[in-house]
């Protein structure tokens, strides 16, 4: 949490920096406001910010039909030669010998950095 003041032709702004879940949120609080004033508006905002992304935090139900690693690598070569970068071979080595059989059975949606982590 920040709150920034910026000089304007009305006053002076205060405008609070939040991050919340991986959200930058960037609200006016209002002019010309008291230290205590700008300590409040905040409480009121970060608390609405809080109680709506809680509203719309609905876990999703992961599709049994997710692709796993394996059968994603052949849209991931199309891609390759459609960015023109099929010609090395070393993608479709490194693929082959070495994440395929780590990965290869996993599905994409259950991919995690400790995964990769643990790979390495």
């Amino acid at each position: 949490m920040n709150i920034h003041r910026v000089s304007s032709s009305k006053g002076i702004r205060s405008i609070l920096t939040y991050w919340y879940q991986g959200t930058r949120y960037r609200p006016f609080l209002g002019l010309n406001l008291s230290a205590d004033e700008e300590r409040d508006a905040s409480l009121k905002i970060i608390t609405a910010i809080h109680k709506n992304t809680a509203e719309k935090l609905v876990p999703r139900p992961l599709l049994p039909e997710s692709p796993t690693f394996e059968s994603f690598v052949p849209t991931y070569l199309q891609y390759l030669k459609a960015k023109r970068r099929d010609s090395d071979q070393r993608n479709q080595k490194a693929l082959r010998l070495h994440l395929i059989p780590h990965f290869g059975s996993k599905r994409l949606a259950d991919v995690r950095m400790e995964d990769g982590l643990v790979y390495l």
